[in-house]
């Protein structure tokens, strides 16, 4: 007997072990989706999964310019009408404007409080239940149906609804100039786009002509060598610097193409759409600031609008501060009701009774929540902690404004200067290079001299190319970091 009982208790002792093992397994059968299984591999998704997340076409960015967008004259784009463009096509400018949007939902929101709320509202159905009395049971079978309205609104909140919509309404001002700001954003890396494309376009121009000139003085010193005139070690110097010419020309092009992906990506349209835009050959330089920097400190904080942003921000807060506070208080609300109830209903043995009755309700309803787990106090302290948070946020981003005014002042100037000189550079150069090719001719100076005067003279061009760059850049940075809202 005993040896056919601990088997039976082994198998069931099995079946317990495996039923709790599935009954483990089966919250996870259930799930529609899965982490990883290890952390060593990568989570494969499904073919279904990886068609289903893929983007969509009315996701992706368009092909080509959409048939509105802003046009340029000749096909060429200058900076103005680029600016227009990103400002039209950058998916960034309309995420700020979404999300200032949403802002402005969030105010009327909270609005809404400011309003008598009424709801309309029915219910019925039916029922049936015994009615017992001595010696016999009735059973009673009801039909009920109750249509009422409803109207509801505070009277007295002691600030909770003044302080929410403030509260909303300096978020949606803060969106706003995060707006501004981001326009702002979008325009500068424009500017510094558009600048790293034509300088990267006169780099090519720079290189060609560099080309020209090492192709030159390789054909005189090969025709100096064969006359005896010039020796092969100079004639191989002359290749090389002719070989890195043609080097240099290659990587330039590479740069052009580098620079008009980047371009287009912050315009807000795809990298293979092609987008001819002007040189800087007759781009104007930019005019003179003032000569006191604190002028442009004291421009950039009262109109930079992220600044303004922030200042919005710590009043949102405050009103949130006086929301927590408000919560101490009692409210005072109305609360009617009015409805119509009709009821149909039989007795076992009985005709069916139908009958309509007035259902109606008005109320005054105070309510003060005298205690609640120190929830209100910590409340008020969370709020006043957010308070400081936003006031030393603001502190810092006025202390980040005028070090970036104050850089990009000076970085200016010294652009200006640098630009002056870099012309002078290429004067000389140029002086320079026809002077040491003229001597080399007439037999008076040697190829590395002449050699010598090519490398400065493609230095020169280059740093001529830079200093340009670098001044246009610091131009549009002053802007920026003063918060100017003109656009060139």
């Amino acid at each position: 007997m005993h040896g056919r009982i601990l088997p039976i208790a082994r198998a069931a002792a099995l079946m317990g072990v495996l039923g709790c093992t599935s009954l483990a397994q089966l919250p996870d059968s259930l799930l529609d989706a899965r982490a990883p299984a290890s952390a060593e591999r990568p989570w494969t998704p499904s073919p279904e999964m990886r068609e289903r997340y893929a983007m969509s076409d009315p996701d992706r960015a368009p092909r080509g310019l959409p048939a509105d967008a802003p046009s340029s004259s000749g096909g060429t784009y200058d900076l103005p009408t680029l600016i227009d463009l990103a400002l039209a096509e950058n998916p960034t400018t309309r995420a700020a404007w979404e999300a200032a949007r949403a802002s402005e939902g969030g105010l009327g929101r909270a609005k809404a409080e400011d309003y008598p709320h009424l709801r309309l509202s029915a219910y019925g159905g039916i029922n049936n239940f015994p009615f017992p009395i001595p010696n016999q049971t009735y059973e009673i079978r009801n039909r009920l149906v109750l249509p009422q309205a409803e109207v509801a609104y505070t009277l007295f909140d002691f600030g909770r609804r003044s302080a929410t919509a403030e509260q909303a309404k300096e978020q949606l001002i803060a969106a706003d100039f995060a707006f501004n700001r981001n326009i702002q954003q979008v325009v500068f890396g424009v500017q510094q786009a558009f600048y790293a494309l034509g300088a990267a376009r006169s780099s090519v121009e720079a290189a060609g002509k560099n080309l020209e000139l090492a192709h030159t003085n390789r054909e005189l010193a090969e025709e100096r060598l064969k006359v005896g005139l010039a020796t092969e070690p100079a004639v191989l110097l002359a290749r090389q610097l002719q070989a890195e010419s043609e080097y240099d020309l290659e990587s330039a092009k590479s740069a052009v193409e580098t620079a008009r992906s980047a371009l287009a990506t912050v315009v807000g349209i795809r990298a293979d759409i092609p987008l001819e835009v002007e040189t800087l050959e007759h781009l104007p330089l930019p005019a003179a600031l003032p000569d006191r920097v604190d002028e442009l400190v004291e421009t950039a904080v009262s109109q930079r609008p992220d600044l303004a942003a922030k200042v919005a921000s710590l009043r949102a807060h405050e009103a949130a501060l006086a929301k927590a506070k408000a919560a101490w208080f009692p409210q005072v609300s109305f609360l009617g009701e009015l409805g119509q109830a009709f009821w149909s209903y039989d007795v076992a043995g009985f005709p069916r009774q139908n009958s309509s009755n007035n259902d109606y309700t008005a109320l005054l309803i105070f309510r003060w929540d005298l205690f609640t787990g120190f929830e209100r106090h910590y409340a008020i302290r969370q709020a006043q902690a957010e308070v400081e948070v936003s006031r030393a946020e603001l502190r810092v981003a006025e202390l980040g404004t005028i070090d970036a005014v104050w850089r990009s002042y000076y970085e200016f100037r010294s652009a200006h200067e640098r630009h002056r000189y870099a012309e002078a550079l290429l004067k000389a150069s140029e002086e320079s290079y026809a002077a040491n090719l003229e001597t080399y001719r007439e037999g008076l100076s040697t190829i590395s001299d002449l050699l010598t005067a090519d490398r400065d003279l493609a230095r020169a061009r280059y740093t001529l190319i830079r200093a340009k760059t670098d001044y246009l850049d610091a131009a549009a940075a002053v802007d920026y970091a003063v918060g100017a809202t003109r656009t060139p």
